[in-house]
């Protein structure tokens, strides 16, 4: 029988055994494959929505960021000050064409700080489009780059958007035979499930309480209007 000190090392040794297998065994992209990836997610959705569509839906969520900056709702209004941003032109829809998921990629002026990536999510209600944030991911440039004064390329963060956001957007499908009329990948909408988690609404269990809950969201950005009279205040 091992004693209690010696079974305590053998799962330690076991742990540590089970986590360089899972590092080894990890996949990693490198730029082409993650530029394959993004360029399959971008063909999936124009593939739901149709390209117009698609463009259309792209170009306001970029009003709707621009009007959130331009009367200084919340953190939004340092969007074009201290904050550079683009937001991804990838983004994934879902089969039923009433969710995405964006990403704002939000790079830094100041030259110690780090780089982040926004969930951004999209909904249609009543066949209108609202848009609201979601978590942050964090980006340390020390992760990524020898130069930690200058802030990671658009590019770059591109790249870890395909990796760590739009990740788990497309499935293999099960049907495939590797025939042409059949898809080799197909939508996973459990990558929806964000969206109608307990983060959102503890007690929505129909369409119309889910719908209400999105617009209270949406709703309480504008409660985060900035209205102090700066010109008065340098007075």
């Amino acid at each position: 029988m091992l004693n209690r000190e010696n079974k305590l090392w053998l799962l330690l040794w076991c742990l540590c055994l089970f986590s360089y297998s899972s590092c080894k065994n990890k996949k990693e992209y490198d730029a082409e494959e993650l530029k394959m990836i993004r360029d399959n997610y971008m063909i999936m959705s124009k593939k739901i929505m149709g390209v117009d569509a698609y463009w259309n839906i792209y170009n306001t969520a970029n009003d709707s960021i621009t009007a959130w900056q331009q009367n200084r709702l919340g953190l939004w209004k340092y969007y074009g000050n201290t904050i550079n941003y683009q937001l991804d032109s990838v983004f994934c829809v879902n089969e039923e064409n009433n969710k995405i998921i964006f990403s704002i990629l939000r790079q830094y002026l100041d030259e110690d700080a780090s780089e982040s990536i926004w969930w951004f999510y999209g909904v249609k209600i009543n066949e209108q489009w609202y848009f609201f944030k979601g978590p942050t991911l964090v980006l340390p440039r020390e992760f990524y780059q020898e130069d930690t004064h200058t802030p990671l390329s658009f590019e770059k963060m591109k790249e870890l958007a395909a990796k760590h956001i739009y990740k788990g957007y497309l499935k293999e499908n099960p049907l495939w035979t590797g025939q042409p009329e059949v898809d080799e990948y197909v939508i996973n909408e459990g990558f929806f499930a964000d969206l109608t988690s307990v983060a959102w609404c503890t007690n929505c269990v129909t369409q119309e309480q889910w719908d209400a809950a999105y617009m209270k969201w949406v709703n309480d950005n504008w409660k985060n209007k900035d209205t102090t009279n700066w010109e008065e205040r340098k007075k």
